[in-house]
């Protein structure tokens, strides 16, 4: 049986102002994805307990429609002892805020920010910007 759910994971997204918009010529969705790799960073934070945390546009939905709303962005941990524990989310915003979640967790911990970039600046630990 042909269910709707099915073409909406099969679906392409790409961003114009952080907003994802359906991409369905797949040469240009992926030529997109590879000319656009800092629009898609929504942030990194590279943190002195060995934990990187970078959250991204992903350009599909990875969770394939077993959601109302497609999972469009993930936030992943590497290194420590939560290597490889993501969230996915909804909007760049809901992105964003999600990083922030998970860097002040790592810092309730005891970690200091070493770099952090927001897709747009970098910042260091000392607050000079690159």
């Amino acid at each position: 049986a042909f269910c709707a759910k099915t073409v909406l994971c099969c679906q392409k997204y790409g961003q114009l102002a952080h907003i994802p918009k359906v991409k369905r010529d797949l040469r240009k969705w992926s030529q997109w994805l590879l000319e656009n790799l800092d629009r898609r960073t929504v942030a990194k934070t590279k943190l002195d307990n060995g934990v990187d945390v970078s959250t991204v546009f992903l350009g599909q939905d990875i969770h394939m429609g077993r959601y109302d709303n497609p999972r469009l962005f993930e936030t992943m941990i590497f290194g420590g002892a939560q290597d490889n524990e993501l969230w996915r989310t909804t909007s760049w915003d809901e992105a964003k805020e999600t990083h922030a979640m998970v860097v002040a967790a790592q810092i309730a911990n005891n970690a200091t920010v070493l770099i952090h970039s927001d897709g747009y600046a970098v910042t260091t630990n000392d607050g000079e910007e690159q």
